[in-house]
């Protein structure tokens, strides 16, 4: 081989191995890069993006690199694996939850309207209505609504029943129990305006009136009248009774259905009742009883009253009269009752005037007055009829001024 054919085969050579070795680099560099990198599987919006790219760039690089951009309270979750990187946005939704007349507020990133109760702490019951339902799933600027229920009393024109109304206050409550509406007389225990809730009691009275008439019997009185023309213990019917009538209008009030007051509106005597007369005897009886074949008395029955010596009014039982006599013993002497003789123990027939009998004696026309007096001793004159009484005197001359005179006997016993 001649020499400038080696020198142009050497020239060449020369040429080719800077590039070999640039291509070799060129190459090297490529693997370099290739083992340096990773695939970021980035999910947004229900979207999936895939990119390459330097193990060491952030998070928000990578998400620039992939063209998305995150907004305030975004939610980024990455997880590093061994072959690839990936990355989850939660956009954040804001949830508003109209709850106990209140609105509340709350940031989430995912789950269902349960979740979002749960995240503001607020509980529910069973009747409790949640709109949408508690299973939905969250969106940006969802509206969630609830309406209480509670278990109330009611009670309607007497009648009681436990119900379950969603929350509101008491006129609300009435619509929704299509309750009738309430008249100027009934009653309500609350105001309409005051807001139910568990156990409350709502109580409405139905109050009506009713006027009617009425005719009402005036019973007649019964009274008496003495009269001198009939004797103690006789009566006769002057007059006689007649009932009377008057008219009333009267007002009921009901309630419930049941009557609780009834009032008088106004009265009128149509027809006056006519009391009884009834007329009583105040005239006593007379008896005059044989005491001998010379001697007899008299008796007044029925009780009197008369004026005493000194003037006081004094009541008896009954009256008699007769002739009485005098009679004198010494002092220190007994009666038959066993008492000392004295003024005052007097001598009868216990036949007529039993022992212990008080009485007051005077005569007719009261110019002499014995007194009071007790039945105290006897005498064969008076047992055989001799006269009514026998008046001890404590002389013998006052027994002769006293003779034997017809006296009247007051029993007061």
């Amino acid at each position: 081989m001649n020499l400038s054919i080696i020198k142009e085969k050497v020239k060449n050579l020369k040429r080719i191995v800077p590039v070999a070795i640039l291509g070799a680099t060129c190459i090297a560099a490529v693997s370099a890069i290739t083992f340096l990198s990773k695939t970021y599987y980035i999910t947004s919006d229900e979207e999936t993006v895939r990119v390459t790219a330097l193990m060491g760039n952030n998070t928000e690089s990578i998400l620039n690199l992939a063209g998305i951009s995150l907004e305030e309270n975004d939610q980024v979750i990455r997880e590093d694996n061994e072959d690839n990187i990936l990355i989850k946005v939660n956009r954040a939704m804001v949830v508003s939850v109209s709850v106990d007349n209140d609105v509340k507020e709350t940031i989430m990133h995912n789950g269902t309207v349960a979740d979002a109760l749960a995240d503001l702490n607020i509980s529910i019951s069973d009747i409790d209505v949640v709109e949408p339902s508690l299973d939905t799933v969250l969106e940006d600027d969802i509206k969630i609504n609830i309406t209480r229920w509670y278990n109330i009393n009611f009670s309607d024109n007497g009648e009681t029943k436990t119900v379950a109304v969603p929350e509101g206050d008491v006129q609300s409550t009435l619509e929704y129990l299509q309750c009738p509406g309430l008249d100027e007389d009934d009653i309500i225990n609350c105001d309409f305006t005051d807001m139910i809730d568990e156990d409350f009691s709502i109580v409405i009275d139905r109050v009506s009136y009713e006027e009617f008439s009425e005719v009402e019997t005036i019973p007649y009185k019964k009274t008496t009248q003495n009269t001198s023309d009939l004797y103690q213990g006789e009566t006769k019917l002057l007059v006689s009774g007649k009932d009377g009538e008057r008219q009333l209008i009267k007002k009921k009030t009901i309630v419930n259905g049941e009557v609780v007051e009834t009032e008088i509106l106004s009265s009128e005597v149509t027809v006056d009742s006519i009391d009884e007369v009834t007329l009583v005897g105040t005239k006593q009886k007379t008896v005059t009883i044989p005491l001998s074949s010379k001697y007899s008395y008299t008796v007044t029955d029925g009780p009197g009253t008369f004026r005493d010596h000194n003037g006081n009014w004094v009541s008896y039982s009954k009256s008699m009269s007769g002739s009485c006599t005098a009679y004198y013993e010494p002092a220190g002497s007994l009666c038959s009752t066993g008492r000392t003789v004295g003024y005052g123990n007097v001598a009868v027939n216990p036949n007529i005037i039993p022992y212990g009998t008080r009485m007051y004696v005077v005569s007719a026309d009261g110019s002499i007055v014995y007194g009071y007096a007790t039945a105290a001793d006897t005498g064969g004159a008076l047992m055989a009829g001799l006269g009514l009484l026998d008046l001890y005197f404590p002389s013998e001359s006052a027994c002769v001024n006293f003779g034997r005179r017809n006296m009247i006997v007051y029993i007061l016993d």
